[in-house]
Order: C-alpha cells, then sequence, then structure tokens
C-alpha cells in the first residue's frame, strides 16, 4: 500500500491517486476499492 496511505489513511486525495494509478495499471477492482474509500472519507 501507498506510504502515505499509510500514515494517514483519512485522506481522500491519495485513496484517489491510488485508484488512478492502479486503473492505469489495468487493476480495476482494486481501482474501484480505493475510489470506494475515497468517496466514504470525503463524500462531497
Amino acid at each position: 500500500m501507498c506510504a502515505y496511505i499509510e500514515i494517514e489513511p483519512d485522506y481522500a486525495n491519495a485513496w484517489n491517486n491510488r485508484g488512478f494509478a492502479l486503473h492505469k495499471l489495468d487493476k480495476y477492482q482494486e481501482a474501484l476499492t480505493s475510489y470506494d474509500k475515497a468517496i466514504e472519507i470525503q463524500p462531497n
């Protein structure tokens, strides 16, 4: 997992960026999980 997420797990931008990177690696299910976590933290 991303080091920044381990340090500050409630940082929505880190989860969003992780989702973007995973999407680019064609890891779509993992990307969706990261995007869902970002939305959970910051629903707006």
